[in-house]
């Protein structure tokens, strides 16, 4: 049923979502077209979403730029709560990947640096926006080249805001940075992660993690490498590209870009450098270990764990220039793996037992968030998830063996 919201017509549905849906509307006296964004009524009498929905209509009042929409209208009382926004006549990225595949580089390129102006712009407001995907980013036909517009500030949030007392954090499985995932506060890094999984998908027409359970999709974020646009497909992109890429999407936020302006100026420095190789970044991970890590050994502590495995793992050592400790020497990382879960906690708390200082990769398989956690509490320094991709067991032994040698485990 179409819901009464004088003094605007509604015209035509445009979206609907989890909270409300979206109309074109006109107000008859100002003859002006508008994006009406209407709560559902089974949500108008929760405090929760109705707070969250005002906290939308400010944010984007506050963010006057060419690249978010502007808010004519705010009505929170009354039976139907609506916020009349300007009309982007046009088509969400969800919509252009669904219709016609991936973008060009040129493209995503455009998005990618107008998406961060407004990320600049929000985030000197101390306004984070927290749900940064294709379908909040509308194409505005009104451009002949790519112009973006940022729709949705649903569940954005100032960052002197607190957090939820479960510490739970509300977004999309698919673009959400670690420090979300696992309940952290967050800040200005985790939308350049978030943009950084869309600028993926533009490119390839999927994001970096991908699978039915969103739990899986959740997990990789924490703990799993994301492919390489190559491994995807995508070659005919410039490598330094890439690499600024990859940067937003490192695991722990310092190794992220400081900011949005950093990134938009690393972008801009490798548009105008000239450089534009195909990018070939698999690279077997002993090619940068074994310049700093000089024959380091390893403690297996496999308990049960099928033989296939054994061998996998050593293999996987093998390819860092690493070995496996001889019986009765002394070594800073442990590999753990175990026949379950439970078991493999108890060598994981074993392996610390012996020496306080070890570094622990704990192998196990991703789909139980809890185990993880409680490996998390048990000491593990990272989490090595099954089944094993040689390179990604490489890329983390190498972390490990390079936390000893500094000292910083």
């Amino acid at each position: 049923m179409t819901p009464l919201v004088p003094p605007y017509k509604i015209l035509r549905r445009i979206a609907d979502g989890s909270s409300g849906t979206v109309y074109e509307a006109e107000h008859p006296t100002l003859e002006r077209h508008v994006a009406l964004k209407v709560l559902h009524r089974h949500v108008r009498e929760n405090p929760e979403v109705l707070s969250r929905f005002a906290n939308e209509a400010r944010l984007m009042a506050r963010l006057e730029h060419p690249h978010v929409v502007r808010v004519h209208h705010v009505e929170l009382g009354g039976d139907s709560p609506f916020i009349a926004m300007e009309l982007v006549q046009g088509e969400s990225l969800d919509q252009r990947l669904a219709r016609a595949g991936p973008l060009g580089f040129d493209e995503v390129f455009e998005v990618a640096q107008q998406v961060l102006s407004v990320l600049e712009s929000a985030h000197a407001q101390s306004i984070i926006h927290r749900d940064l995907k294709p379908a909040n980013l509308m194409l505005d036909a009104a451009h002949e080249r790519p112009f973006t517009r940022v729709v949705d500030f649903g569940i954005a949030q100032l960052l002197t805001a607190q957090l939820a007392p479960d510490g739970q954090q509300p977004g999309t499985a698919a673009y959400m940075s670690p420090e979300q995932v696992s309940g952290e506060a967050l800040d200005a890094r985790s939308d350049l992660y978030s943009l950084a999984c869309v600028l993926f998908e533009l490119l390839t027409g999927r994001p970096p993690f991908v699978s039915t359970q969103p739990v899986h999709v959740l997990s990789a974020h924490l703990f799993r490498e994301p492919p390489t646009l190559s491994e995807r497909g995508v070659t005919h992109v410039p490598r330094a590209f890439e690499s600024v890429l990859r940067r937003a999407l490192s695991k722990p936020r310092d190794a992220r870009f400081a900011s949005a302006a950093e990134m938009r100026a690393a972008l801009h420095a490798m548009k105008t450098d000239g450089h534009a190789r195909d990018v070939d970044l698999r690279s077997v991970a002993h090619e940068f270990v074994a310049v700093e890590v000089d024959a380091p050994s390893v403690k297996l502590m496999l308990d049960g764990a099928p033989e296939a495995l054994h061998h996998e793992l050593r293999e996987a050592l093998m390819r860092v220039g690493a070995r496996e400790a001889q019986e009765g020497e002394v070594a800073g990382v442990a590999l753990v793996a175990a026949d379950s879960n439970t078991r493999a906690l108890d060598r994981c708390a074993s392996a610390r037992a012996e020496d306080p200082s070890r570094l622990v990769l704990l192998c196990g398989t991703d789909d139980d968030l809890t185990f993880i956690a409680h490996a998390i509490g048990r000491g593990a320094f990272d989490f090595v998830a099954l089944p094993l991709d040689p390179i990604d067991l490489g890329r983390r032994a190498v972390r490990a063996l390079r936390a000893v040698q500094e000292g910083t485990g």
